[in-house]
């Protein structure tokens, strides 16, 4: 299974569980994605790349502190995925799988 696809996903971070759904799809060779959380709304997936069964991407996030650029790197194993995200703030791992 590849890359493309809905995932729930929850991610460990210092201020808790944070719970959001990525969208991954691909049309004419180009990748695009987003990212959906009840806490953040909707962003879109920036400098999306996959090669095979791994995922890179980065988005940023606005909250009452200002942004957060989230920088992310993942690996699909059938209908899970796993890997980190790295922020100003630390890095955090997330998994999930293909809803």
């Amino acid at each position: 299974m590849g890359v493309d696809g809905h995932w729930n996903v929850r991610m460990e971070t210092p201020l808790g569980t944070q719970v959001f759904s990525l969208t991954f799809s691909q049309s004419a060779g180009v990748w695009s994605g987003t990212m959906i959380s009840d806490r953040t709304g909707t962003t879109d997936l920036t400098d999306l790349k996959v090669d095979g069964a791994t995922v890179a991407f980065e988005t940023k996030l606005s909250g009452p502190m200002g942004s957060l650029k989230l920088t992310m790197n993942g690996t699909v194993d059938g209908n899970a995925i796993a890997g980190v995200c790295k922020t100003s703030l630390g890095n955090a791992n997330f998994t999930g799988v293909r809803a």
